[in-house]
């Protein structure tokens, strides 16, 4: 009985070591495949950075300075909106309309016309009322004259009338003749105050119409034209995460849109300053279409050499890295064939 017992204990120990050993192999291999199929499940991450499309060779047009200062009339604003553009891939000729903005200084124009036609007025009436005053002057001095001569001629009358009626006769005519001769020097005076005060009326009638001018000249200031012949290409507007618009309002000075020579494209990447010695050693970079899979390989052809804000770089002081100092980089595409992308896009950029 005591023998069974011992039989039993055995096989009880021997089932359960078996047991044991078993667990942990299961376990390990368990173990083994969880470890494999979490590297298979994790993908490899690669560093990405933020690009730009643009022109290659493009002349960058810019938002005009909303400012109008004409004839007493002063608007000064940093905000100014863009009332047309022409469409994005046009072909224009060096001349044509661009951009149009609105231009709040036409509100001017009839003060600015109307001091014109005061001014022209004031003019013509000084002369009107110079004319009569000359002619009524230049009259009594010819009667003046006549008068003199008319005294003149008693004066001749010696041995006819009395020494006592002659030498009033001789007063007489010392007193019209200096009277003619004053009023002779009178007229040549006030010709030349007449012609100061025409200089007077004809200089306030051209400051008027200068003001006329400088309206031109304000006026042309918000029509942004193509300096030459080109494809026009909308600029990417940060602020609002898409391309440039019609209506769209904007600081004075924004990159709103640019002509290009021709239709090739090339790459603006921006490197954080703490990743400078990647510009050493990657002279090629992988650029990821934003409305597909496809990447289009790009080469460095040229780093600025100074560190600038991104908030300057991208002309958007909102972004809350803004302050950040990136490195500029400029790429070309090694493929010829990216039809899809499009200037002022901002894409994604990763390391090969």
């Amino acid at each position: 009985m005591k023998q069974i017992s011992i039989t039993i204990q055995a096989l009880a120990l021997i089932l359960t070591v078996s047991s044991c050993g078993k667990s942990g192999e299961d376990a390990t291999h368990k173990t083994t495949t969880t470890e494999g199929a979490t590297a298979r499940a994790t993908p490899v991450l690669r560093e990405q950075f933020d690009g730009r499309i643009i022109p290659k060779n493009a002349t960058k047009l810019r938002a005009p300075q909303n400012t109008f200062r004409v004839g007493g009339w002063v608007s000064d604003s940093s905000w100014i909106k863009l009332q047309d553009i022409t469409e994005d891939g046009k072909e224009v000729q060096a001349g044509d309309v661009i951009g149009r903005f609105e231009f709040r200084g036409k509100e001017a124009l009839p003060r600015v016309k109307e001091s014109i036609q005061r001014a022209e007025a004031d003019r013509d009436k000084a002369g009107l009322d110079i004319k009569s005053e000359l002619d009524t002057m230049t009259s009594s001095q010819k009667q003046s004259a006549l008068n003199a001569q008319r005294a003149k001629l008693d004066t001749m009358k010696e041995g006819v009338v009395s020494a006592r009626d002659l030498e009033r006769y001789d007063i007489a005519f010392q007193l019209a003749d200096f009277e003619a001769n004053a009023q002779s020097k009178q007229i040549k005076s006030y010709k030349r105050a007449v012609d100061a005060d025409k200089a007077f009326q004809e200089q306030n009638v051209q400051l008027a119409m200068s003001d006329m001018e400088r309206f031109k000249i304000y006026e042309k200031r918000f029509v942004v034209r193509a300096p030459h012949p080109g494809v026009v290409r909308h600029a990417y507007y940060a602020r609002r995460r898409r391309k440039i618009q019609k209506g769209d309002g904007m600081p004075a000075g924004l990159h709103f849109a640019s002509v290009a020579r021709d239709q090739s494209l090339m790459l603006e990447i921006f490197i954080p300053e703490h990743r400078y010695a990647l510009i050493r050693s990657k002279p090629s970079f992988l650029v990821k279409s934003p409305s597909s899979s496809q990447t289009y390989e790009v080469k460095v052809t040229k780093v600025f050499p100074f560190p600038q804000e991104i908030g300057y770089i991208k002309e958007n002081n909102d972004l809350p890295d803004a302050r950040e100092k990136i490195y500029v980089l400029q790429a070309e595409f090694v493929d010829s064939d990216y039809s899809e992308l499009s200037a002022g896009l901002d894409v994604k950029v990763v390391i090969p």
